[in-house]
């Protein structure tokens, strides 16, 4: 996983890791920051559980985690922070808005 992502995965206090491992009945690994990660920018989750199944569905929440995020951060990144091209051109203009 790319070290961006392990404050999102991780959680505060640890929750959102707390929380996919109870609902999937796994163990979840995150290894500290090292030469190996510091160089590569990625770390190596481990998951361990019962079943393959367990596993799986592990990955699966944690990969919907970071892919929901990414969506928010790219819906962001389409928002104007000035407002619409309207009111833009109303400020260049010293317009005062009607409202």
């Amino acid at each position: 996983m790319p070290d961006k992502y392990v404050g999102l995965v991780i959680g505060r206090q640890g929750e959102n890791l707390k929380q996919i491992s109870a609902a999937t009945s796994t163990k979840i690994f995150m290894p500290q920051k090292n030469a190996l990660s510091e160089s590569s920018g990625v770390r190596v989750v481990e998951i361990c559980g019962e079943s393959q199944v367990d596993c799986i569905e592990a990955e699966r929440r944690i990969i919907n985690m970071i892919d929901e995020h990414n969506d928010k951060s790219k819906a962001n990144l389409n928002k104007n922070p000035y407002g619409t091209g309207y009111a833009m051109y109303q400020r260049q203009q010293g317009i005062k808005s009607s409202k």
